[in-house]
């Protein structure tokens, strides 16, 4: 699948290449993020850049798209986004480099790539899961139109945003 730049208000999001591992390598900072991304220096963090490139699941059941946000005008990383998409439901994640937190970008980016799933794929929920003591991540998803609900998996709580049409 091809994908394509998605503007926002403060952002545009950019396909995601094993290149930008450079640009985001600031994500590597949080252990969190590093377990997540199951990478521990920057050419783990590239390699895994560039299996997301194929935009596909190993098995071939799963869409995985993924962006860099960077800044609008001068083009420099702000951090990355993220949607695994299956027939009309897509599960998303975001990041966004410490020294780019608590601006809005995210929810931005998160909205923005919202509006693209539900226009170009047709993709009509969105899950995000949320460890309850990350309140920043929480506050971008209600800020992005996600509901908490009451499911889990494992330690997170799975967020939702259904779209109509």
């Amino acid at each position: 699948m091809n994908l394509e730049d998605i503007p926002s208000e403060r952002a545009v999001l950019i396909p995601l290449r094993a290149e930008d591992a450079d640009d985001l390598a600031g994500l590597l900072e949080e252990q969190q993020l590093r377990e997540w991304l199951s990478v521990e220096d920057l050419d783990a963090l590239r390699a895994r850049f560039a299996r997301w490139e194929s935009r596909r699941s190993p098995d071939g059941a799963e869409t995985w798209l993924n962006w860099v946000v960077r800044e609008s005008r001068e083009g420099r990383a702000l951090g990355w986004v993220q949607a695994t998409v299956f027939g009309e439901s897509a599960s998303v994640a975001y990041a966004l480099l410490p020294a780019e937190r608590g601006a809005g970008v995210a929810s931005d980016a998160l909205r923005a790539l919202t509006r693209w799933l539900h226009d170009r794929l047709g993709v009509k929920t969105l899950t995000a899961e949320i460890d309850d003591a990350n309140a920043p991540s929480v506050r971008v998803a209600v800020a992005a139109g996600f509901e908490r609900t009451a499911r889990r998996a494992g330690d997170e709580v799975v967020w939702e945003r259904r779209l109509s049409h």
